[in-house]
């Protein structure tokens, strides 16, 4: 663990060539964009392009700063990394205003094709109005097929996800499995779930928040939003069953066929819940920072 990534991006110059496949960076003190493209630049200079495989920096879990525009995150400080092709791992888990879009997002997508893992800003979110579209999430997606694990801020209510998955070269990905989604908008559950399912069919683990200033109205709240993912996770599991029925007609014990829905005098059989969807205080959402 260090103060700042100033004298980390000093000992990485020192070190030439260096062959790192992993750097992990755990720091105490505020992080700063301009520190982070320092570092990028600093790697991009002394290391080689084809082994690096994991970047990873997490600072102070604090969202009580006041930020300016010195704390603005954007693809011009994340550039020289791109240049590293092999990238299996990115995680930046730091307080920072991020201003990224679709297009910036296509950007990441076409310089990794090899990412597992994208976590921006994981458990903190971009604590800006999101960008960042199920067009750009589906382009991703599409263009990084081993993607698992993937934190994003969204703006869930734009019904977009057709203009990447109606593409001719359009894939779903099969390998995504969890999402997180901190400081997003949440509005609908049926085009978050069908916009989902379009791109990552078998997604079971979605959490985050809703955008924090509730008096915009454009987004479920703060306290709904657990109520609102666990909509949208049992949703999954419906499409799932109704669409993939080679592997998930077994789900079917967990409805009413429409026979009993529709035999008035028949004694109607409890029916459980989808499986494996989460409720209440399993979710992230409720760790929500005071």
């Amino acid at each position: 663990m260090v103060p700042s990534l100033g004298p980390c991006a000093t000992l990485i110059q020192m070190i030439q060539p260096c062959q790192f496949t992993t750097v992990v960076f755990h720091l105490t003190d505020r992080v700063f964009p301009s520190e982070i493209a320092d570092l990028f630049a600093a790697l991009h200079e002394h290391c080689s392009p084809t082994t690096l495989r994991t970047v990873e920096i997490y600072g102070p879990q604090q969202r009580d700063w006041v930020f300016s525009s010195e704390d603005a995150f954007n693809l011009a400080h994340l550039e020289p990394l791109l240049l590293f092709t092999n990238i299996r791992v990115f995680s930046l888990s730091t307080p920072l205003v991020v201003e990224m879009g679709n297009d910036d997002l296509k950007a990441i997508a076409n310089a990794w094709p090899h990412l597992v893992a994208l976590l921006l800003l994981d458990d903190l979110g971009f604590m800006t109005l999101p960008e960042v579209t199920w067009a750009g999430v589906a382009y991703l997606t599409h263009k990084c097929p081993r993607l698992v694990s993937l934190t994003i801020s969204l703006d869930s209510r734009v019904d977009d996800v057709a203009m990447t998955t109606s593409l001719p070269s359009f894939r779903p990905n099969t390998h995504l499995r969890f999402l997180s989604v901190m400081d997003s908008i949440f509005t609908d559950v049926e085009v978050f779930a069908h916009s989902l399912f379009a791109i990552a069919p078998l997604v079971v683990g979605i959490d985050g928040w809703g955008y924090e200033h509730e008096t915009l109205e454009i987004s479920v709240p703060l306290r709904d939003s657990s109520t609102f993912l666990d909509q949208v996770e049992s949703a999954m599991w419906e499409l799932r069953r109704t669409r993939m029925r080679d592997q998930f007609a077994f789900l079917d014990e967990y409805v009413r066929s429409e026979a009993e829905e529709m035999n008035p005098f028949g004694q109607r059989r409890p029916v459980p819940r989808f499986p494996y969807v989460k409720h209440g205080p399993s979710r992230r959402v409720m760790e929500y920072p005071v």
